[in-house]
């Protein structure tokens, strides 16, 4: 079976998470994009009681545990709402990063899926609009 693009998303807390080297991502070191808003609130809740071990505070990725979803991998260009959700619930192997692979997020239903989807999308915005004041030496790949 074919899996998803979206290796290694919005694990937290589960075995499996981190079993090889890796690091936070240093193109994120410091990066905060103020208080959620509202409308993402419950997405921010449910990601930091399921992602945070794996994805890092504010999703910067966590010294060898998972990658950090503001990199353009994750863009939704790129990784679509519903691949996301699809690797919350079904884990996803390795591919792109050396963290080990996904397993799925247990007990999560796909209404809080969704609305993490919804803080992660949040938290990539504020990240481009940080990313777009950066020097060169420091833009995201």
């Amino acid at each position: 079976m074919r899996l998803m693009v979206p290796a290694l998303l919005l694990l937290g807390g589960l075995p499996g998470c981190g079993s090889e080297a890796g690091g936070a991502d240093p193109r994120w070191a410091g990066f905060n994009p103020g208080p959620a808003p509202a409308e993402v609130h419950r997405g921010e809740v449910v990601f930091n009681s399921y992602c945070l071990s794996c994805h890092g505070l504010r999703g910067v990725g966590a010294a060898g545990a998972g990658p950090a979803l503001l990199d353009t991998l994750f863009a939704p260009s790129r990784t679509t709402d519903e691949a996301i959700i699809s690797a919350m619930d079904r884990g996803v192997s390795q591919k792109y990063f050396n963290f080990g692979g996904m397993p799925p997020v247990q007990r999560l239903t796909r209404a809080d899926a969704a609305q993490v989807v919804e803080y992660v999308r949040w938290l990539q915005r504020r990240a481009g609009e940080a990313d777009s004041t950066a020097t060169p030496s420091t833009e995201v790949r």
